[in-house]
């Protein structure tokens, strides 16, 4: 277990390591899917949801876990409240960066993790975003920009929020696990918690 970078947004840290960490961090059965649960002192290991709600004034010591190998990990900050999220590109599309239950936590600052930026894909994926503008062509091969799908949402549902970005593509950087370069079984674990102290 190595950790690759960390982050600060306040009192919280969010940091990814390259494999699980010794303590189990909270984390749930991600699915691709739109939903997403609220955390409540509850064991959510076999839960099958691609988001974790959590109030960190009732649990102060929680450590929250996205899994991900290019998929996007995003994390929207309130003051009390946090979602920890995964977006591929199906949680994308059905919705789950726009749910109403996350304007309920009173987001200050959206985080977008360690992931995959654009990457090639078939001309039929095209009606899976009808309307999009991250898809663009390169010497006759079609790509699609995920980030800049998940941004496009982010800015249009959250317009006064700020959202920031790792910057750091897990295809292209060879320290991140991505399942695009080599179809690994090995997960990035992106955490974030109040605690200061790293797993």
């Amino acid at each position: 277990m190595n950790l690759l970078n960390e982050w600060t947004f306040g009192s919280y840290q969010i940091r990814t390591y390259d494999s699980q960490p010794r303590l189990t961090p909270i984390h749930c059965k991600q699915v691709h899917s739109n939903k997403i649960i609220t955390y409540e002192g509850q064991s959510v290991i076999s839960y099958e949801a691609d988001g974790i709600i959590t109030n960190f004034t009732t649990y102060p010591d929680s450590h929250i876990a996205i899994k991900t190998a290019d998929c996007l990990p995003v994390f929207f900050i309130g003051k009390n409240q946090v979602a920890a999220v995964h977006a591929g590109w199906q949680g994308i599309k059905k919705g789950i960066l726009i749910q109403d239950v996350l304007k309920t936590i009173s987001v200050q600052d959206i985080f977008i993790g360690p992931s995959i930026h654009h990457y090639q894909v078939s001309e039929s994926f095209k009606k899976e975003f009808p309307k999009s503008r991250s898809f663009y062509q390169k010497n006759k091969t079609l790509f699609f920009n995920l980030q800049a799908e998940a941004l496009s949402q982010l800015t249009q549902y959250f317009p006064h929020v700020n959202i920031v970005t790792s910057q750091i593509c897990t295809l292209h950087n060879l320290k991140y696990n991505s399942y695009r370069r080599n179809k690994t079984n090995q997960r990035n674990w992106n955490i974030i918690s109040k605690n200061k102290e790293k797993l």
